[in-house]
């Protein structure tokens, strides 16, 4: 339903997000209870019923847009207001570091969490575990260099340990060094003693991210044949299979897991992906849509399969169905562009010309919002110690009044540039913005007064 009231205030808009919000949720679990997502009759040859969405799905309307991230962002900070306070005078404190340390990570505080584990790598310079956190927030900071560093010293330290190999092979990308990285990694493969399958898995995972299939099929595979029987090894090895196209391989493999850990999320929704999957000789939408509802039943807030699931709607012409999914996509994430336009295409399908041109002129605004940040997105990526490039990135992510996502470009480029006076005037209106004082802190920590 469209509404054409006047605009309202900051909490009705919240009141009516959250009612919204509840509406949609209520409707999933009546949907589920009536059984329109209930089990269908066994397919044939199997004795497994599959769920399915029916077509007497209920629709509510779609959640407004987000109003932004501001009082949320607010309420997480202000839990480390009594630390900031006390840092001053507990610096030799370890336990008060710690405590500190751990809850800014939490947080995503990063300027304090840099402070209380470089604090703890004074008090401790020989526990590597301080150091490993504190060359991790570096990389996360941007301090590549210092992370490096580091981590050069952990793997002389503990060679057969692979966190060291990890965060060094870590620093390395950011500083632009891909073959560097690559070699760490395979430094790190024959430095693991025989046994550290959880280390091969670890660095199977590093390699994913830098697309090296191969490689990554190479550690994830030593990591299965040591723990064939654990799920989160059998499921990397299957995900790394089926990009590889070895799609059968990763379909019987993901079966057994599913079999013998029925709620393990991950194994199922790769397990329906893999099912999904148009170079699949045993391709089945089916029972793709069977595991991604099962999948959304134990994680709501599983957006990707969400989308995934409303586009096999789209393709099979459920367009109802697609609608459903696409409004639960929304209740968990308002300002998805992928979802409000998918959704638009789907109230057309169904006839609601009104409320799809409405979702689509909602979609297209997302997508410019969207486009802008990941051009953003390139150029940091291409510089990543550039303070420009990351004030550009976190003033998008204000003026959009997501500041969840604005907060760490805006800490790095204050730990790349602490004293640069652009860095601190976006610093002070980040504060007056979202209604924290974090400027004057970072200032202190910089002075080291």
């Amino acid at each position: 339903m469209i509404r054409t009231d006047k605009p309202k205030q900051p909490m009705q808009r919240n009141r009516v997000a959250l009612f919204a919000t509840l509406t949609i949720l209520l409707a999933l679990a009546v949907a589920y209870a009536s059984g329109f997502l209930g089990p269908s009759s066994p397919t044939s040859g199997s004795s497994l019923e599959l769920t399915r969405a029916g077509d007497d799905v209920v629709l509510a309307d779609p959640p407004p847009l987000s109003g932004g991230d501001a009082a949320e962002t607010r309420e997480r900070l202000r839990l480390l207001d009594d630390f900031r306070t006390e840092y001053w005078a507990r610096q030799d404190d370890r336990a008060y570091l710690v405590a500190y340390a751990r809850r800014a990570a939490i947080t995503k505080d990063l300027i304090s969490a840099h402070a209380a584990y470089k604090g703890l790598v004074r008090l401790y310079p020989s526990d590597p575990a301080y150091q490993d956190l504190l060359g991790q927030i570096d990389v996360q900071l941007g301090l590549y260099s210092e992370a490096a560093e580091l981590f050069r010293g952990l793997t002389r330290l503990r060679p057969e340990n692979v966190n060291g190999y990890i965060g060094l092979a870590q620093a390395l990308y950011g500083m632009g060094q891909r073959d560097e990285t690559i070699k760490t990694l395979e430094e790190a493969s024959r430095s693991l003693l025989p046994a550290d399958a959880m280390g091969h898995l670890f660095i199977g995972r590093e390699f994913e991210k830098l697309i090296n299939y191969p490689s990554a099929l190479a550690e994830s595979e030593r990591a299965w044949r040591a723990m064939p029987l654990d799920p989160v090894a059998n499921v990397l090895y299957a995900r790394i299979l089926n990009k590889l196209r070895r799609i059968s391989e990763a379909h019987i493999l993901l079966e057994k897991v599913v079999a013998a850990h029925p709620d393990n999320v991950p194994a199922r929704s790769t397990l329906a992906q893999v099912l999904d999957n148009p170079l699949n000789p045993r391709r089945n939408p089916a029972l793709a849509e069977h595991h991604f509802l099962e999948v959304l039943k134990r994680a709501r807030t599983n957006t990707e399969d969400a989308r995934s699931l409303g586009l096999i709607y789209m393709a099979q012409g459920r367009y109802k169905q697609a609608a459903f999914i696409f409004t639960l996509m929304l209740a968990s994430k308002p300002n998805s562009a992928a979802a409000r336009l998918q959704l638009s295409k789907a109230y057309a399908k169904l006839g609601n010309s009104t409320l799809g041109k409405a979702q689509g002129a909602i979609a297209y605004r997302l997508i410019d919002r969207d486009t802008r940040e990941n051009e953003l997105g390139a150029r940091r990526s291409e510089k990543p110690t550039g303070v420009p490039q990351r004030l550009a990135l976190a003033q998008h992510y204000m003026d959009h009044r997501q500041y969840s996502l604005a907060l760490p470009e805006l800490q790095a480029a204050f730990a790349l540039a602490p004293q640069s006076p652009e860095v601190r005037k976006l610093q002070k209106e980040f504060d007056l913005r979202v209604g924290v004082s974090l400027a004057p802190f970072a200032a202190r920590v910089a002075s080291g007064k």
